[in-house]
């Protein structure tokens, strides 16, 4: 597609000191204060340029379609999101329906090319933890505070030719992301992570939300890239999708 950007205003002017015409004593002049950019500011700009927090907090389901390119191969897949609740991803690859969901700490799949089989397996907290971060598509930004993640702003890089914010993303745990947040829209661009590099582009307008329609993803040296994306928000997703079926 991202995950996000001005200068850093800096440095309040010192006082001037000079002489006033016809007078032997000087004339002090009030500094000029200048605001200082913080990660706040940042991430309120951030967000408003998503659709502000009234509208992001009324976002109760998001359908996405899309397909990833990789490696000479492209796989479809579908997403039932329910933020902050739950992630199921339907897909077919190498001619085999996966099926993925996971809610909170729990979940399971239907995995047949690892499996062997289509019966579902139970996934473990870590996998489910991991499965579930598919829900955050605005990336970890929109969400950091109410998780307690902590964000500095560390500067200005140029992402692509563009100005953007660098905002460090520290979580409880100590893991650590890298965002950048463009100084022209102020959206997400790149993320980097422990693994991976992020990139996103093409924001569209999608019922008042923006969403990145292209996202390419960097990770071990190889390249995958999600396009042809499309998205449904807040239409009715049932709970029954995340139920684990039972064994055939």
């Amino acid at each position: 597609m991202k995950t996000l950007f001005l200068s850093a205003l800096l440095v309040a002017a010192s006082p001037a000191l000079t002489m006033a015409q016809g007078q032997s004593t000087p004339v002090r002049f009030a500094a000029v204060q200048t605001p200082t950019l913080t990660a706040q500011t940042v991430l309120t700009k951030h967000i408003e340029a998503l659709g502000g927090t009234e509208k992001l907090n009324a976002l109760k389901s998001i359908i996405v379609k899309q397909t990833t390119s990789a490696q000479g191969q492209e796989v479809p897949q579908t997403l039932y999101i329910l933020p902050g609740k739950g992630v199921r991803s339907e897909m077919n690859a190498m001619g085999f329906e996966i099926v993925v969901a996971a809610r909170a700490d729990s979940g399971w799949q239907v995995n047949p090319a690892q499996y062997g089989n289509a019966q579902p397996v139970a996934l473990s907290a870590r996998q489910a933890r991991s499965v579930c971060a598919q829900a955050d598509l605005f990336g970890p930004l929109v969400t950091a505070h109410e998780k307690g993640f902590a964000i500095t702003y560390d500067g200005d890089e140029k992402i692509e030719g563009d100005l953007s914010y660098k905002l460090t993303v520290t979580t409880p745990t100590g893991n650590q992301y890298v965002a950048f947040v463009s100084q022209q829209n102020h959206m997400l661009v790149k993320l980097i992570t422990k693994s991976s590099e992020v990139f996103y582009a093409d924001y569209r307008n999608i019922d008042g939300y923006w969403f990145p329609h292209t996202v390419e993803v960097i990770s071990s040296g190889n390249k995958a890239n999600i396009i042809d994306r499309s998205f449904e928000v807040n239409k009715p997703i049932s709970d029954n999708l995340f139920d684990m079926p039972a064994a055939k």
